[in-house]
């Protein structure tokens, strides 16, 4: 593998996962809040390989550091947005009725 190059294969990866996921946020702008900054968080995203492509080929250590690191960082900010996207495209399972007898004294219970 040739680890000269600027662009990796999973920047390219997390490129795909950024505008597939900027394009969820982009349909449900209008039903929460908080779409909007994920949106502008995948778009902000998107740029990270262009920007990579264009980094020299030779980068101090603490760069380097960052340049490896960076797909793990983006999925551990990213992957609470999975169950915001679940929620979202999964109504509740019960009506209120029915959730607020699943609620014991002793705090809330399967049903």
């Amino acid at each position: 593998m040739d680890l000269t190059r600027r662009v990796f294969p999973v920047d390219r990866l997390l490129a795909i996962y950024n505008a597939i996921f900027a394009g969820f946020w982009a349909a449900y702008l209008g039903r929460a809040p908080y779409a909007g900054w994920l949106l502008l968080a995948h778009l902000a995203a998107l740029t990270l390989p262009a920007l990579l492509g264009r980094a020299p080929t030779t980068l101090s250590q603490p760069a380097r550091t960052l340049r490896d690191l960076y797909p793990l960082v983006w999925l551990a900010a990213f992957w609470p947005e999975l169950d915001l996207l679940h929620q979202l495209r999964i109504p509740p399972t019960f009506d209120p009725g029915s959730a607020s007898r699943c609620i014991s004294p002793t705090g809330p219970t399967t049903c």
